[in-house]
């Protein structure tokens, strides 16, 4: 899935869209009960773990800003996303 479909599918039952430096942006720094905190996790739950981190590559979102991130939804949601939780896990 390419970084256009990636954010397409973020969207979708959103009436507000966020485009892809946006949702970096917020990848980065939102929290539950952020502006874009339903897409985010959306973006962590629902997609599958070599997406996620395609999308974090190319635009620039750091393992360590992403591990905080998912840990701050995780604590509210339990995301469930194993794979990516796997990926934050190694070292």
């Amino acid at each position: 899935m390419g970084t256009r479909a990636t954010v397409v599918a973020v969207n979708v039952p959103f009436a507000r869209m966020i485009d892809e430096a946006e949702l970096a942006r917020a990848l980065v720094a939102a929290r539950p009960g952020s502006v874009w905190a339903d897409h985010a996790e959306r973006f962590l739950s629902e997609l599958e773990a070599d997406e996620i981190l395609r999308f974090c590559d190319a635009h620039g979102v750091s393992k360590t800003a992403l591990k905080a991130t998912y840990a701050a939804f995780d604590a509210d949601l339990k995301l469930g996303n194993r794979d990516l939780e796997e990926w934050l896990a190694e070292p």
